[in-house]
């Protein structure tokens, strides 16, 4: 490392300041976590306002929930990819292996291969591009389709909690 002298600078930009204090917050806290009391002390001495360190703590959580339902849906599309590939593989595998036993070499068992790996291609496209209006556009159906399950879950449980008491 070459030995340069550091002078602090007299003016930094607002993602600068943010990035400063991320780490020396960091470097602070020694088990890695911050108490509200500690979040609230730190908005004080920054002369933050409760109310604005409360909506910033309210934007935060929101995100957070939308980053984990992004979460869940990327494991969905996952898991879903992989019973495609594998029902691919299972069918695909049965019939080149017919294939093979029946006429000694690939003949036929190519043109499965190929129109069935077309699909699966653009599954796997699907499942693996995470951006773009496509991307969207279907996880809001899916995050309808979790909403949805979980009220009809929520509803149930009430139903059955009521016919058990």
């Amino acid at each position: 490392m070459s030995d340069v002298q550091f002078t602090p600078r007299q003016l930094y930009t607002s993602e600068e300041v943010q990035q400063i204090l991320t780490r020396a917050i960091t470097r602070q806290v020694t088990q890695g976590e911050i108490t509200r009391e500690q979040l609230e002390e730190i908005a004080a001495e920054m002369d933050i306002q409760t109310s604005d360190l409360e909506i910033a703590e309210q934007e935060w959580y929101q995100q957070h929930l939308i980053d984990q339902k992004r979460q869940k849906f990327k494991l969905y599309q996952q898991e879903k990819f992989k019973n495609k590939a594998v029902r691919y593989l299972i069918i695909n595998g049965f019939l080149v292996t017919f294939n093979l036993i029946t006429a000694g070499t690939l003949s036929w068992a190519t043109y499965p291969l190929f129109f069935m790996g077309l699909p699966l291609s653009l599954s796997a496209w699907k499942t693996f591009q995470i951006q773009g209006e496509a991307y969207e556009q279907a996880f809001q159906s899916w995050q309808l389709k979790d909403e949805l399950k979980q009220s009809f879950f929520n509803i149930w449980s009430r139903i059955r909690r009521a016919w058990l008491t």
